[in-house]
């Protein structure tokens, strides 16, 4: 879902905007409308709403009034429609700014769209016309049994049922298409899928509550979920299945933890490699993370929860090989393309935006997702915040995620060698804390 903000007096040229979105995004697309630019801001300073878009009239040459609302935009992406261009170029650097011509809305607005999409600025709409949705062989495997229709893909728009209603169908029948013809992905119909992924939120509560907790059924459903979250968003959005599946899929990790996650153990766990690197890190991030903040006391049951959300959503837009990049410079020195640099530079900003939209999440943890890529010397991204200004919580979840790709990274080597090597770059602030705790474990 797309929310958009229009600021315009006339309104035969706000009406030319909506119609133009309702167009390109068709059903998921939510607008608010408002008359002028003094509207607008005082909008922004006293709501939370979060906006994608912000298009807004500027006719005056005087920028007073957009250099006041640039600020309040949350990461919302700016649209100049003008009669003759204005140069915002000095007060825009931190801030996407797009011109558009009064006179050409109905052209150039989606050519405008499909550029910050392209460039990875906004997340691109998922095809409302698909009347299936695909799931990967593994993740399919991890509903079973099922009892839900499921079809294979025969040509660019076939699709043929291979299991009905009814059907006795459970993990085996998925590894004999996978292995034996070559079958990498199975396909629901969207209105039986919302219904799978309820039933697999029930079960993730399930086994939460099994007693004793089955520690390695946890963490290979934990890594599923992930991945069955990925998958959702990229092709239905951030539904409320997917976030019932994150949430229930944090309660069962945090439940295995308990309430007192042992560091030297949760260390040892890293080293065992499981599922997509994107999945496996992930979880390894959430329990690592509440490891520290427990032996920096940090022990409340809702910091493990903020931080283990926070590790599940961190990475959810990017692909495998683009959550490989912990730095800017390492994207341009593999020589990553230009879209490629945008979507890492920019997706805590989108993760951030998923969490957001999580109902009776704690405000904490869109922050920590934001700043995951920071660093204390201000050279991390996307705003190269230094050390002061990145929150506690924000600066355990970075030394966690450091910890975890120092260690798949460079494997059998030990967290005493990573602190040796990172210790001028972590030793100031709230990081020199968490640095000295790490420090004084002599069993590391």
């Amino acid at each position: 879902m797309i929310n958009a903000l229009l600021v315009f007096k006339d309104e035969a040229v706000q009406q030319k905007v909506v119609n133009s979105l309702q167009i390109y995004y068709r059903n998921q697309l939510k607008i608010e409308t408002i008359l002028s630019l003094q509207e607008a801001i005082e909008h922004l300073e006293a709501n939370k709403t979060n906006f994608d878009l912000i298009l807004f009239e500027q006719k005056s040459p005087s920028l007073t009034m957009a250099k006041i609302l640039f600020p309040l935009g949350n990461g919302a992406k700016y649209i100049m429609c003008e009669e003759t261009r204005h140069d915002v170029t000095p007060i825009s650097s931190d801030y996407i700014v797009e011109h558009l011509p009064l006179n050409a809305i109905d052209v150039e607005l989606p050519k405008l769209i499909k550029k910050l999409e392209v460039l990875g600025h906004l997340l691109p709409v998922t095809n409302v016309q698909e009347e299936y949705v695909s799931v990967s062989a593994d993740v399919m495997a991890s509903y079973c049994p099922l009892n839900y229709n499921v079809f294979i893909k025969m040509g660019e728009s076939r699709f043929v049922k291979l299991f009905n209603k009814g059907d006795q169908i459970d993990r085996a029948d998925f590894d004999r298409y996978q292995k034996e013809k070559g079958v990498k992905f199975f396909y629901f119909s969207k209105s039986e899928y919302k219904e799978v992924l309820e039933n697999s939120s029930h079960k993730l509560d399930a086994i939460a509550n099994t007693e004793p907790l089955p520690a390695d059924i946890v963490v290979k459903e934990a890594i599923k979920s992930h991945e069955a979250v990925k998958d959702i968003i990229s092709q239905l959005g951030f539904t409320p299945q997917a976030q019932m599946i994150a949430k229930s899929s944090v309660a069962m990790t945090m439940k295995l933890l308990g309430s007192k996650p042992k560091l030297a153990k949760i260390l040892d766990d890293l080293k065992k490699k499981e599922g997509d690197y994107i999945s496996s890190h992930s979880i390894a991030v959430g329990t690592l993370a509440c490891a520290i903040a427990y032996k920096m006391e940090w022990h409340s049951a809702a910091t493990f929860f903020k931080l283990s959300l926070a590790a599940f959503m961190h990475d959810i837009t990017l692909s495998d090989k683009l959550a490989h990049i912990n730095s800017l410079e390492e994207a341009t020195k593999n020589k990553y393309s230009a879209e490629e640099i945008n979507k890492i530079k920019l997706h805590p900003v989108h993760a951030a935006d998923y969490v957001r939209r999580m109902n009776e999440i704690p405000p904490d943890v869109d922050q920590v997702v934001f700043q995951h890529h920071e660093r204390p010397d201000g050279s991390g991204f996307p705003r190269s915040l230094s050390g002061k200004f990145i929150s506690p919580l924000s600066s355990v979840f970075i030394i966690s995620h450091a910890i975890v790709d120092f260690m798949h990274a460079r494997e059998g080597e030990s967290i005493d060698v990573f602190l040796a090597e990172n210790e001028e770059l972590y030793h100031q602030g709230t990081f020199r804390k968490i640095w000295l705790a790490l420090k004084s474990d002599s069993r590391l």
